[in-house]
């Protein structure tokens, strides 16, 4: 396969976006690579990569970033409000329609799920990219991408930003990394609201291969 002329690459939010966008920048150079969050036509001539996440967990970075809040409120035990955890929902359902439909008009785009790259985790993203695009990635540029793209490089970057609405030139805003585990929305949503939080989100889950708690 030839290098690419253009790559759209949809997320929707807070699922690594950065760090693949990072990534397929350093590797594709010359190549004009299209972010968004929005509705992406069928392409046939261009490369699509859509990007997700447990949507528990993106409702909960959304919350998080929105509203600026600092690492060390979330270390003293800061939680959603039944009030954030219902808007944030909506609109996290609203990303995912837009997820599907992407994926209903783009049947040949790349899937990548963030808990299969997440922590660090490159050489799945290296194989994603291998299968995808037919790019043999080097020794070099692997250790390159796991020095400068790795989630404590971003952390260290972010925390030299502000608020969330800062980017810095690497793409990382700052906010932008807390601790970006797997099912980290049970610590920042209470737990009387986890049955809420399920049964909204339960075909969502279930049809992108998340398995929603007990409800």
């Amino acid at each position: 396969m030839g290098k690419p002329t253009h790559i759209i690459l949809f997320s929707i939010g807070r699922c690594g976006s950065t760090v693949v966008t990072q990534t397929l920048r350093y590797l594709f150079q010359g190549t004009r690579i299209i972010t968004t969050h929005g509705y992406v036509p069928k392409h046939r001539e261009h490369t699509v990569v859509l990007i997700y996440r447990d949507f528990r967990d993106v409702m909960t970075s959304y919350w998080r970033t929105e509203k600026n809040i600092a690492i060390r409120e979330l270390e003293d035990g800061r939680m959603m409000q039944e009030e954030d955890v219902r808007r944030w929902l909506c609109v996290v359902k609203m990303l995912v329609g837009t997820l599907q439909r992407n994926s209903d008009k783009n049947p040949q785009a790349m899937l990548l799920a963030y808990e299969a790259f997440y922590g660090n985790r490159f050489e799945h993203l290296f194989m994603r990219i291998d299968r995808c695009f037919g790019r043999k990635i080097t020794d070099e540029e692997k250790k390159h991408i796991r020095t400068h793209f790795s989630i404590q490089a971003n952390a260290y970057a972010a925390s030299r930003l502000k608020t969330f609405s800062d980017v810095g030139e690497n793409g990382v805003h700052g906010l932008h990394v807390y601790r970006g585990q797997v099912g980290g929305w049970r610590y920042m949503v209470p737990g009387h609201l986890h049955k809420l939080v399920n049964r909204e989100l339960c075909d969502e889950l279930k049809r992108w291969g998340y398995k929603p708690d007990e409800i």
